[in-house]
């Protein structure tokens, strides 16, 4: 259920939109029902750039303006649709730093409207749009913010996927629905949220929508306010040797995806047991606690770990000493931090985008 909104914001000639945060790190933007599909209309002509710099096959990644892309469209779909192809937006945060930095300028008025309405929006937090209650495409548009924010989730998405045969959906995901390659998974998982089955028997959609319950769940009981954009904006950093590598939430970067190569591994967490429960502890405390863990590592037989430190870039917080645990699994990673008072650890995967995971997305109670 989505709580009151925090915001409302208009834009000359258009009707106003309400911006919430129904969980930690989701932005939902919310726009009215209109009569005929005029609500369609604003929707799509707010969100299009945003949307199709990050997931369009034709302009993934790159700055365009908005005759290119509709002059695109035509060529592709024959006429110009866009608006009613469309039920809901998604999109990382880290999105908005080329439209902030006006590599995107000239804006439309709805785009710098939509720009400052998410202003507190940071890397790592993830941006929705639907009309107003729609809700399978809420749903829907949920389901990648979990994908995204929940590297649990997604740990648990792949599991269930995994051995399955999706060449059909990759196909009509590239030919007929215009999603670039590298957010085909998403897509699927996203479409088994909503109630799609993924090939014979429903047993890997139902594993799909059992963790996308757990991964809500899990948001709304996460650490939230200061202590959220703390982990957020801290810089993270791992030494191999004499380099050091600067790692910030949620921005990729290709040095990270590079070093998981070289460590032959697909996966990594960087975790720590300094300052429990965000608590501040004396120096010999914290080091005590850090040895211990990095033992628990070695006893478990992680044999490669490499030194690492949380930063905090504005200085009100100490330094704290971290690891690197290359091959380490989210699961077994946050099951680590919650025994050491941790809130969180940086989840790292092979797209070299450095994700938190946070311990409340662990379930409660294990499954039988």
């Amino acid at each position: 259920m989505v709580p009151s909104l925090n915001s409302t914001f208009s834009v000359p000639g258009a009707p106003p939109f309400n911006v919430v945060q129904p969980f930690a790190g989701v932005f939902y933007v919310r726009f009215p029902q209109r009569p005929g599909l005029l609500g369609e209309v604003d929707l799509a002509f707010h969100f299009l750039r945003f949307q199709e710099h990050y997931e369009s096959p034709g302009f993934k990644g790159r700055v365009f303006s908005w005759a290119q892309y509709v002059a695109w469209y035509r060529q592709v779909r024959g006429y110009f649709s866009y608006p009613w192809d469309w039920a809901g937006y998604n999109f990382p945060g880290r999105m908005l730093e080329p439209f902030r930095s006006g590599a995107f300028d000239p804006l439309t008025r709805r785009e710098r409207a939509l720009l400052d309405a998410l202003a507190q929006v940071r890397p790592g937090d993830y941006v929705i749009g639907t009309l107003d209650q729609d809700a399978g495409a809420l749903q829907h548009e949920l389901a990648h913010a979990c994908f995204e924010l929940d590297p649990l989730y997604r740990e648990r998405v792949l599991a269930a996927l995994a051995g399955g045969d999706y060449s059909r959906q990759a196909e009509s995901l590239a030919e007929g629905e215009g999603y670039d390659p590298q957010v085909h998974l998403d897509e699927i998982q996203a479409h088994a949220v909503e109630g799609g089955e993924l090939g014979p028997g429903a047993r890997r959609s139902a594993l799909i929508r059992e963790a996308f319950d757990d991964s809500l769940d899990g948001l709304r009981r996460g650490p939230a306010g200061a202590i959220r954009r703390a982990y957020q904006d801290a810089v993270y950093e791992i030494r191999e040797g004499s380099e050091a590598l600067a790692l910030r939430v949620g921005m990729p970067s290709a040095p990270l995806a590079a070093l998981l190569r070289s460590l032959g591994v697909s996966q990594a967490s960087l975790v720590t047991a300094h300052n429990p429960a965000s608590r501040p502890q004396l120096g010999r405390a914290n080091a005590a606690a850090q040895q211990r863990l990095e033992a628990r590592l070695r006893a478990e037989g992680h044999a490669l770990l490499l030194p690492g430190r949380g930063r905090d870039p504005s200085g009100s917080w100490p330094d704290e000493d971290s690891v690197l645990v290359p091959g380490m699994d989210v699961e077994g990673s946050l099951r680590l931090a919650r025994d050491f008072g941790q809130h969180a650890v940086l989840a790292l995967a092979a797209d070299g985008v450095p994700r938190l995971a946070y311990v409340s997305a662990l379930p409660e109670a294990p499954r039988n």
